[in-house]
């Protein structure tokens, strides 16, 4: 998953803001990095 698309629909139907809306700029981050790291064992 690319971490924009926590910005768009489904994700802004919930909160408009997405993901920031709901949690902490720090909690965020750590969801893109989460998804960074899924996105690079599944390459390997």
């Amino acid at each position: 998953m690319e971490p924009e698309w926590l910005f768009q629909s489904p994700f802004t139907d919930v909160n408009a803001p997405g993901p920031l809306g709901v949690f902490s700029n720090e909690k965020v981050t750590r969801i893109v990095d989460v998804l960074a790291e899924i996105r690079r064992r599944a390459a390997a």
